[in-house]
């Protein structure tokens, strides 16, 4: 086997569906390796159901970390991993069309050195598996440039279910970053992982993301402080990755570059109904002189400003 299909389990709501999508591929060169997040739900069971149908490697592990650290949780689930050379980290709750890994598999055999990050293209469903919508196409190739331009400027949908990537670069660059809520630990990685390399869209295969109310990225309220949080942990790592700092600046100019964040932060304040109140104030202007200069005393009045216009 090639493929490794990494499940990191704690909803039992979807995951019979998740499953059914694997049991349907056309081609079946893969195993499923489930991590049962110490869940209160009957994961087991479910699991069980589908042992005839497909080579399932099950572990309950008995603390529950994806609550505190889902990153944690999303490494010891790729620790779990035997022999297989290509990893899907794959949600519980998302579902794969039938020719997923067919058209991974027909792809990568030419990428002798296992350089490449793959991508499907992607759909969002319901909790009812009712087509929501599609997603921005993505091109063929696209470098680790681009996409994190295109993420900041949304002009990019992402989420950890479209990527498979090659076992030994994901230990290679270290893995998944804690973030909080692991919000923007799975960009960090493709960031990584196609430093050297074009991320490569497949040409056929989709993966249909679930939206319902157990999705965290549906709450915008709610983890607000941890999203808003972990943005700026993710744009502070990736401003220090001297290697890719040196790639982007012969891309785009440093000013420019600085507006870009400059958009995506304060958009991703009104996207959340963020407010700054008694000590944020000056904890995220701290934060954002950080990242793109001015002194303190211009990123509060950026900041008043912003508050101001919700009046």
């Amino acid at each position: 086997m090639q493929l490794a299909i990494v499940i990191p389990a704690y909803k039992a709501t979807f995951l019979s569906e998740t499953l059914h999508s694997l049991t349907i591929q056309k081609v079946k060169d893969f195993n499923v390796y489930i991590g049962d997040d110490a869940s209160p739900e009957d994961i087991l069971t479910i699991v069980s159901f589908f042992k005839n149908s497909l080579n399932i490697i099950y572990n309950r592990f008995d603390k529950n970390e994806g609550g505190n650290d889902l990153a944690f949780h999303w490494r010891r689930c790729i620790n779990m991993v035997q022999d297989e050379q290509w990893i899907w980290l794959l949600p519980d709750d998302d579902v794969a069309s039938p020719d997923c890994v067919s058209a991974f598999l027909n792809s990568c055999t030419a990428d002798k050195e296992q350089k490449k990050l793959y991508r499907f293209q992607t759909a969002h469903i319901d909790s009812s598996s009712k087509l929501i919508r599609e997603t921005l196409k993505c091109p063929p190739l696209e470098s680790n440039i681009d996409f994190f331009l295109n993420k900041l400027q949304f002009k990019r949908n992402s989420s950890i279910a479209e990527y498979i990537f090659s076992k030994h670069r994901y230990y290679d660059v270290g893995g998944f970053e804690s973030l909080p809520l692991a919000w923007g630990s799975d960009d960090l990685l493709w960031i990584k992982l196609s430093q050297d390399d074009d991320i490569l869209t497949l040409p056929y295969g989709k993966v249909f993301l679930r939206q319902s109310n157990l999705n965290i990225s549906n709450d915008l309220n709610k983890y607000a402080v941890q999203k808003i949080e972990a943005k700026y942990l993710f744009l502070e790592l990736v401003v220090n990755n001297i290697l890719f700092m040196q790639k982007l600046e012969q891309h785009i100019n440093m000013s420019e570059f600085k507006k870009i964040i400059i958009y995506n932060l304060f958009s991703e304040y009104r996207s959340h109904n963020f407010h700054f109140l008694n000590f944020n104030l000056f904890h995220f202007a701290r934060k954002n002189n950080m990242l793109i200069g001015g002194g303190l005393l211009k990123n509060m009045y950026r900041l008043i400003r912003f508050e101001f216009s919700y009046l």
